[in-house]
């Protein structure tokens, strides 16, 4: 089982994805996410539980950035759902 649990931008509080296994949280991004460095942040950041710090060093985003990848792809993964 997979729980998300991340501040936003925004400053809500988001849960997501709370039923569905790692694996199948992968196949969703590899599904609906085409750009591959954001398919790359979306899993560091869900499955991994990489920090926004740690996204935006590795890839080279400002934090504001890397929680923003985050946020848009969440938002096209739950479209789908």
């Amino acid at each position: 089982m997979v729980i998300i649990v991340c501040k936003t931008a925004r400053g809500c509080l988001l849960m997501a994805f709370e039923d569905l296994s790692n694996s199948e949280l992968r196949n969703l991004i590899d599904e609906w996410i085409r750009n591959e460095r954001n398919r790359d942040i979306l899993k560091c950041r869900l499955i991994d539980g990489a920090t926004f710090i740690d996204l935006s060093t590795r890839f080279n985003l400002s934090e504001r950035q890397a929680k923003a990848v985050v946020h848009d792809g969440i938002e096209t993964i739950k479209k789908h759902l």
